[in-house]
């Protein structure tokens, strides 16, 4: 998959998050978690990507 828009939920456990930092390589990435068990530091990562990659996080 390449140049798509990607959404992952759950983007802020250890596997979502795994996920969409190779989804993020060659695509944009929407992260939506509701924190329940995931942590934030494991996207704050993306926010200092110098790739052409989009990653927004949304908390519900």
């Amino acid at each position: 998959m390449q140049g798509e828009r990607v959404l992952v939920t759950g983007g802020a456990g250890f596997i979502g998050s795994n996920l969409a930092e190779a989804l993020a390589e060659e695509n944009d990435v929407v992260i939506l978690d509701n924190l329940s068990t995931g942590k934030l530091e494991n996207i704050k990562i993306y926010n200092k990507s110098t790739n052409s990659s989009t990653v927004t996080a949304c908390n519900i």
